[in-house]
């Protein structure tokens, strides 16, 4: 594969963010103070400045030429060859949000700390990632996202991971009718899951759901704190389905909201508006990508 232009997208640190003069000067002084609560940061800091460093330098030296943006500073991506992100899943996420078709090598830019599933170098085989991609012999897979429809409108942000529907308040309760495969039920719970293949092993999983095959076509979903009202009639509480059964989403909350791949990009989901979910025509390439990662972490986990 031929690289002319490269674009490397980075996080800023749970650290540099702390210790910025804009946030909360108290924690400013926990981390001079060295706090429990804080101690850990500052060398979570120093390696993943190390990584940015590492990728900008083998680039440079591999005469690759390459911009670089700090993640929350995107804009759609377009006229470059592959993005290079740094920093673990979540800036992979970010970043999905404003790729079509342009392939994704990420980073894992703190190993230790971070599980990183679908990032497909780190620091020190970054440079032979590199190589092998230059020859055509990097690995990568296609993973599907879903295309959501408020409203039967196209909501411009695709899902690799997950949708939270939920109240904007987190002790409220979500009030919503689910259908489903010619099914329909009224529910009150305290939000739901809705996740790819990919993202079974995130958010839904912890809450009761199970892994899927990564590049599975199938959809799961998943009821949080259900209030059965007594009785035992409601069948809609989780499940594994597929685009063509139909899954609709009727808000009853007047100040519901939904998310999309963690807190970043949400959408205000009131009484009436309908959410559909379909497959998109823009499946996301990520580059280096090892599912032995994935397979150990639910071996160990699911033992």
């Amino acid at each position: 594969m031929k690289l002319d232009r490269v674009l490397v997208v980075y996080k800023r640190s749970t650290f540099d963010l702390y210790n910025n003069e804009e946030y909360n000067p108290n924690v400013k002084k926990l981390i001079d103070e060295g706090h429990v609560s804080v101690k850990s940061l500052k060398d979570s800091h120093n390696v993943h400045q190390n990584t940015v460093d590492n990728i900008i330098e083998v680039l440079s030296h591999k005469n690759i030429h390459l911009d670089v943006i700090f993640r929350g500073d995107l804009k759609p991506i377009e006229d470059y060859d592959i993005v290079v992100t740094t920093g673990g899943d979540g800036t992979i996420l970010e970043t999905s949000k404003y790729v079509k078709d342009i392939p994704i090598l990420g980073v894992n830019s703190d190993p230790v700390g971070s599980v990183g599933f679908f990032t497909g170098a780190t620091k020190d085989d970054f440079s032979d990632k590199i190589d092998l991609l230059l020859d055509d012999k990097l690995k990568k897979i296609s993973i599907n996202r879903i295309q959501l429809k408020l409203n039967g409108e196209p909501i411009k942000d695709l899902v690799l991971n997950d949708v939270l529907i939920t109240h904007s308040i987190p002790a409220a309760t979500s009030r919503y009718i689910i259908n489903l495969k010619g099914q329909t039920e009224n529910h009150r719970s305290s939000g739901m899951w809705i996740s790819t293949a990919a993202g079974s092993t995130a958010a839904i999983r912890s809450a009761g759901g199970f892994p899927l095959p990564i590049t599975s076509d199938a959809i799961q979903y998943i009821v949080r704190e259900f209030y059965d009202r007594g009785s035992n009639k409601f069948k809609l509480l989780g499940g594994v389905f597929n685009f063509e059964d139909g899954l609709e989403i009727i808000s009853q909350m007047r100040l519901g909201k939904f998310y999309i791949d963690g807190p970043y990009f949400d959408y205000p989901f009131t009484v009436g508006d309908s959410l559909t979910f379909h497959k998109s025509k823009f499946p996301i390439t990520l580059l280096g990508f090892d599912n032995s990662k994935r397979e150990s972490f639910l071996k160990k986990h699911n033992s």
